[in-house]
């Protein structure tokens, strides 16, 4: 590209990016170039790096002022400059084609004319009445405009342009658009580089900045300054700090579960404890447990559901009759009920050993038991007589005799 034509410091300390502006034949193309120091943009990215910032691209202010104007057609397809008119420095542009084509960097800028935050001065039509500094100041900016306007127009590729367009900071001064075009005898006109809609606010100072980024949501742009070594370093720093994140997070998932662990088994124990100590509270009253267990054990085995001791006992009681009285009652489970009974003769307890037989809970063996004769005292002018009969058995049907 013969770059060292066009930038004014060696080609081996630059880093240079550009952008096809048109196909010119089959085997050449017109490109828009641009250059930055290494040291420049090292240093820049130092310090973006400091406030933990990491670029994904660097422009150049310059393309940004250049392309929030090309785009909506301010020249109407004529060539045109733009005096990008800042504090310190400021920048010259050619525009073509509704395409960036030159630039050039101006080392004046309007914040000499101020002190603090004081306003920008006027220019009076007038120029006795400026101050010496003001005058020292306007010879300078159209020195510059005038030089860079020659030089836009004898470049290869150059052209001369039809008008100039003021933005920047600089582009508040009042009467600067008419002292320019008096002196550089072009049109000069003061535009923003966007409308503002319902606002009312200026919006020149930020044609660098509406350029760029009206640039990046389009998706128009191939201009990137950072080396590709920074790329390497940001991937190579990205790693690093991956790795250094996933063995931090591995430390504290393992520092989280052996505190979950640690927690759980002390849980355990706590709640062991207080279970062993419930347990020694009450291991007086389960002390003969074994003792129950086998108890229950014993009546589960010799459990009669067929003649239990409710429906057993019923029957006898439905089966005495008047002259039968029962002293006594004894009840053995699965086996036979004892029998005490007063009877008034014998044939009472004949009659009644037969009911008992009749039971379907007896199966009919009932032995009869001894019995002996009891006389009162004379009562009512009669003597009674009554017998007392002990030991009468009736076997139960589920007797393992039976079985």
């Amino acid at each position: 590209f013969d770059v060292e034509r066009h930038i004014p410091f060696s080609p081996d300390d630059a880093e240079i990016s550009y952008r096809i502006v048109e196909q010119v034949g089959a085997n050449e193309s017109r490109v828009l170039m641009v250059a930055s120091k290494r040291s420049d943009l090292y240093h820049l990215l130092d310090d973006l790096d400091k406030t933990g910032v990491q670029p994904d691209r660097i422009d150049v202010d310059v393309h940004g002022c250049g392309y929030s104007f090309a785009r909506n057609g301010v020249g109407n397809g004529e060539p045109f400059a733009v005096l990008d008119l800042d504090l310190k420095s400021s920048r010259m542009s050619l525009i073509v084609d509704n395409g960036l084509r030159f630039s050039r960097a101006i080392h004046i800028g309007v914040g000499s004319l101020k002190e603090g935050d004081s306003a920008l001065p006027t220019l009076q039509t007038d120029s006795s009445d400026w101050s010496e500094e003001l005058h020292d100041w306007w010879k300078s900016l159209v020195r510059n405009i005038v030089r860079s306007l020659a030089g836009f127009a004898h470049e290869e590729h150059g052209a001369e342009p039809r008008k100039l367009i003021i933005t920047g900071v600089g582009s508040r001064i009042e009467g600067l658009p008419e002292a320019l075009q008096k002196e550089i005898e072009l049109p000069v006109e003061v535009l923003d580089p966007i409308e503002s809609g319902k606002g009312t606010e200026n919006t020149t100072a930020y044609s660098c900045a509406i350029g760029l980024a009206l640039e990046e949501l389009e998706k128009e742009h191939h201009i990137n300054l950072i080396p590709e070594e920074i790329y390497e370093r940001y991937a190579a720093a990205h790693r690093k700090r991956f790795m250094f994140n996933t063995l931090f997070l591995v430390f504290i998932n393992l520092f989280l579960l052996g505190g979950w662990a640690g927690h759980a088994f002390w849980h355990k124990q706590q709640t062991l404890r207080i279970y062993q100590n419930k347990i020694a509270k009450i291991q007086p009253k389960i002390a003969d447990i074994k003792n129950i267990q086998e108890k229950q054990k014993v009546i589960a085995e010799n459990m009669d559901l067929e003649h239990t001791a409710f429906d057993v006992t019923a029957d006898i009681f439905y089966r005495t009759r008047d002259r039968v009285r029962i002293r006594q009652y004894n009840f053995k489970k699965s086996d036979s009920v004892d029998l005490d009974l007063e009877v008034f003769d014998r044939q009472d307890q004949v009659d009644y050993v037969k009911d008992l037989g009749e039971s379907p809970h007896f199966c009919g063996v009932i032995e009869p038991g001894r019995s002996n004769v009891h006389r009162w005292p004379k009562t009512f002018g009669e003597n009674l007589v009554t017998q007392d009969v002990s030991g009468l058995t009736a076997k139960i049907c589920s007797n393992k005799e039976f079985k």
